[in-house]
């Protein structure tokens, strides 16, 4: 059975109200309680009671709106949707990725080449036939994940550093503060999503899923020769599960910087 309300339009709508409920809770919280013996303390509790009023009819709302919705989407695979599921990646160099074995080898290389691994989280460690190690990691600036901008550090049979592939960032002039919130974010990757007509696979075990969700910075310069750096705040989000398919979207003007749903031709 069809109905007029698909998944993404359940999801969707809930994400619009919660946010206007959200809104309306965190004006009433800023509203300053006057001293008891205050003469102008009936006119404050008659709008605290007028206000009180307005939140109850929007929870009312809400309720409705979303008992509403659910009994017209499809129930054929007796399956509740999931409104709203994200995971909050808090991305960092201590974050251990590797093996213990694989750090202290990483370790050990740095430490012989004095080089400085502070702001780098290890995440691949591989050996060629030549005995060449090259140690592959994410760089952070500002407590942020560059996302454009891994390194790969290349040592010699004899452990000794000889080359560096990418580029280290040691300043972003820019804060850590997001713009968008994660319905914000998550309202953008969903349309992706439903509007893929590419993907291969079933899109509603995406939409009804769980998503990571990372903040960082994100060169919109990336691969493109004799070019500067130009950075800007920017949100990765992809299914908790799966590898694809994933986004990348501008925190600054909520574009999106590139989608990969990781079909190749």
């Amino acid at each position: 059975m069809t109905t007029w309300l698909n998944t993404l339009d359940i999801r969707l709508l809930w994400l619009l109200i919660h946010k206007k409920v959200n809104r309306s809770l965190k004006y009433l919280r800023h509203i300053k309680e006057p001293d008891r013996n205050d003469s102008e303390t009936q006119p404050y509790n008659s709008l605290i009671h007028l206000n009180d009023k307005k939140i109850n009819m929007k929870n009312r709302i809400v309720v409705i709106l979303i008992s509403f919705c659910i009994s017209f989407s499809s129930c054929e695979q007796g399956e509740k949707y999931n409104f709203f599921c994200v995971n909050t990646v808090l991305s960092s160099p201590s974050k251990v990725i590797l093996s213990r074995s694989e750090i202290r080898t990483i370790k050990y290389l740095f430490y012989h080449n004095d080089l400085n691994y502070n702001h780098y989280q290890f995440y691949r460690l591989t050996n060629d036939e030549l005995g060449h190690s090259h140690v592959r990691c994410n760089q952070f600036v500002n407590g942020l994940r560059v996302f454009t901008d891994d390194l790969i550090f290349h040592f010699d049979q004899n452990d000794n550093y000889y080359f560096l592939s990418g580029d280290i960032i040691n300043k972003i002039e820019l804060n850590t503060y997001s713009s968008m919130d994660n319905y914000d974010v998550a309202v953008k990757f969903l349309t992706l999503v439903e509007n893929d007509n590419s993907f291969i696979g079933d899109k509603s075990e995406i939409i009804n899923g769980c998503f990571d969700l990372e903040f960082g910075y994100f060169d919109l310069n990336a691969g493109i020769s004799y070019t500067e750096e130009n950075f800007t705040k920017a949100w990765k989000i992809k299914p908790a599960d799966r590898d694809y398919p994933y986004a990348y979207i501008n925190d600054e003007n909520t574009e999106i910087i590139s989608y990969d749903n990781g079909i190749r031709y």
